[in-house]
């Protein structure tokens, strides 16, 4: 049996407004996105509460410099799409993906709904420290919330 490495994330572009904001990998800082259903955040909750999409950046330092630099970017995108003000805009979000045998290599997610989680601050998981960068619920057009897909 064989397990498949999880795939790079060569940038994630966030579009609000007409306006782009691109992460990359940079020296000591690599990428990680997450797509999860997740209990609704509203209550009250019933048994028949579908479970809500969302997608999450995370900025992930290998050390010290790294993680400074990450939580000023992690700032830098918070203001650049809103997340400071009272009114949060839909923003839309296409991901390259790299990886061994990988069937796809862009995820695109056209509707998200921000979620403010507070500053950006670096947080410890085990081993793994990361800077959460952006969180937001996937809003569906049709049923579909996001798509993956090959690009050559």
């Amino acid at each position: 049996m064989t397990t498949a490495a999880a795939p790079s994330v060569t940038w994630v572009r966030l579009t609000v407004d007409g306006v782009d904001f691109t992460l990359a990998p940079s020296p000591g800082v690599t990428l990680r996105l997450t797509l999860l259903d997740v209990e609704p955040d509203e209550l009250p909750l019933s048994r028949t509460s579908p479970l809500e999409r969302r997608v999450i950046i995370d900025l992930l330092p290998r050390d010290t410099e790294a993680a400074i630099r990450c939580e000023t970017q992690a700032r830098e995108l918070a203001a650049r799409i809103g997340l400071d003000s009272a009114v949060l805009h839909e923003v839309a979000m296409e991901a390259a993906l790299d990886g061994e045998d990988l069937p796809y290599s862009r995820v695109e997610a056209p509707r998200l709904l921000p979620v403010a989680e507070g500053p950006p601050t670096l947080e410890v998981d085990g081993p793994e420290s990361f800077v959460r960068a952006f969180t937001a619920k996937m809003l569906s057009d049709g049923g579909v919330a996001y798509t993956m897909r090959r690009v050559d």
